[in-house]
């Protein structure tokens, strides 16, 4: 990924063709990271990069027809594309790399509630 000389922008330019999800931006690799779970079955992507530059990403996918039935429409809600093995070889593309690792996750468990009373 080139470094960027350009301060980060919000968003980036998106598109879709028959294969593919491409999503160009400026920004730092966190920003990235917000999308990748998209293609990971909603799974938590964690920044063990270091990198603290602005870069200009350029994300290209390769998707399977029944992903790209999942493109995201106006008034419907978008639940991610599902789990995408493209995505793997789109960031190392980039000069990254995906790794599955299992680490603890905070959780908050609420196992008990209750109706206020009428105070």
């Amino acid at each position: 990924m080139p470094e960027s000389k350009d301060p980060p922008r919000q968003g980036g330019r998106l598109g879709f063709t028959e294969h593919n999800f491409r999503y160009q931006m400026v920004n730092h690799v966190s920003s990235l990271l917000q999308i990748l779970p998209d293609f990971l079955d909603d799974r938590e992507v964690r920044d063990k990069t270091g990198l603290t530059a602005v870069y200009e990403i350029d994300l290209n996918v390769e998707m399977d027809p029944e992903q790209m039935r999942k493109v995201p429409q106006p008034g419907i809600v978008f639940n991610g594309f599902g789990y995408s093995p493209g995505v793997f070889d789109a960031v190392a593309k980039l000069g990254l790399k995906l790794e599955a690792s299992k680490e603890p996750v905070e959780l908050l468990v609420i196992d008990h509630v209750e109706k206020p009373d009428a105070n």
